[in-house]
């Protein structure tokens, strides 16, 4: 078969949904196995057709005329207050997938464009529906009613719908209820860090921030649900009876809420306690992981997240939320929290600090359970999915149309 991959535009700085897609692009340029694919890309991503999976970029290619991109915007706001149907003229990555007669797309981040060939649509998860107060999941960005009728559109006739736990399964079809056998768990796959340097060219990469190792870390954009305001009251707990202070390591981009971050930090005094390095290189972000104490995750969102699994490869202990699906994802591997509750995130740190024999075990438990879920075992699993689907989809012409 010909499989269209719809890439949703994140960059670098973009975390973690940015490493999923790369990551699996990669592993399929790797290894394609039988199937033809295509990379449709609404980034920045420069359409090569020699590359080993070529790529295209919608935005360049199939951006249309301006009056069509004001009606398609219309379209879309027509459609979010349910004032006309989805009938109407093709997304740029429709027209896309009918010029390559491509056979299938798969979706490995939230697009909000659909096509009419059958699909495999991703889902990381369903906080919008869970917890609608964080600002951006309702009124700011990609809004509760732009997320909510895309996934409403496309999930109930997805070919396949995939996500990374049971928990997020059973979110799927409470929500949105498509075919039960239409939606199957695939464990987030491990990052694997090409550009990783070696361990003895850390402290130089941890001398340019001004750090020593045995900090707290958390790579996290700045938004409300990454929770980071709640994790600096823990450090404020910790260091009231520490001779030693902790400090913090905060890596990530500002989407909007860092000022608040900061005027927190300034409020419990703990401005000389706290570091930005920003956004980091792939091998500084490396040495970030390998020297320090633990990463400390307390996100609201869930069910799986990436930064843990990044931790558990590279041998740093895990302290993250018992958010739901948690446990599922990170099994005895991590200890878990009550995200909510400072004195909790603060009990968590504190027993992997001061326990070294559990933090030593955490790693070795840690490194195995990475070993696991590897981008190679992921693209195994949908190619078996694709070579099971071929014999489906042979039933028709790309160009078929009802007649009679």
């Amino acid at each position: 078969m010909r499989i269209g991959i719809a890439l949703s535009g994140l960059k670098p700085v973009d975390g973690g949904g940015h490493t999923f897609q790369q990551e699996l692009v990669s592993e399929i340029e790797r290894s394609p196995g039988t199937h033809e694919y295509l990379v449709f890309d609404l980034g920045d991503g420069v359409h090569d057709p020699r590359a080993v999976v070529p790529r295209i970029n919608l935005r360049v290619a199939y951006r249309g005329s301006r009056i069509s991109r004001v009606r398609r915007n219309l379209r879309r706001v027509a459609r979010r207050w349910g004032i006309v149907s989805t009938a109407g003229e093709a997304s740029a990555l429709e027209r896309a997938v009918l010029e390559h007669q491509v056979d299938m797309v798969w979706y490995l981040a939230p697009f909000d464009q659909q096509v009419s060939v059958p699909c495999v649509c991703t889902v990381w998860d369903l906080q919008h529906r869970l917890q609608p107060w964080f600002p951006e999941v309702s009124r700011t960005g990609w809004t509760w009613r732009d997320r909510e009728a895309m996934y409403q559109d496309t999930l109930p006739r997805a070919t396949l719908v995939v996500t990374g736990t049971e928990v997020g399964r059973q979110e799927i079809l409470h929500f949105y209820a498509p075919a039960p056998g239409n939606v199957r768990v695939l464990p987030l796959p491990t990052p694997v860090f090409s550009d990783s340097g070696e361990p003895s060219g850390d402290m130089g990469r941890l001398a340019q921030y001004g750090l020593q190792p045995g900090y707290l870390f958390y790579p996290a954009q700045f938004w409300p649900h990454k929770n980071h305001v709640n994790l600096l009251h823990a450090l404020a707990l910790l260091n009231r009876d520490r001779p030693e202070p902790l400090r913090l390591v905060l890596t990530g981009s500002d989407k909007g809420n860092k000022a608040h971050v900061l005027r927190v930090i300034a409020e419990l005094g703990l401005a000389d306690k706290v570091f930005f390095p920003g956004f980091v290189p792939e091998r500084d972000l490396v040495a970030l992981y390998r020297q320090a104490a633990a990463l400390v995750f307390p996100s609201f969102f869930g069910p799986d997240n990436l930064p843990p699994l990044e931790a558990f490869s590279l041998g740093c202990p895990v302290a993250a939320a018992a958010v739901d699906g948690a446990e599922e994802q990170l099994g005895d591997c991590a200890l878990l929290f009550d995200p909510k509750d400072p004195g909790s995130i603060a009990a968590a740190v504190r027993r992997i600090i001061d326990d070294t024999r559990l933090g030593a075990d955490l790693r070795r438990r840690g490194l195995e359970r990475a070993a696991c879920w590897t981008p190679a075992d992921y693209v195994s699993k949908m190619r078996a999915f694709f070579d099971d689907f071929e014999a489906v989809r042979r039933c028709w012409d790309p160009e078929y149309e009802q007649t009679g």
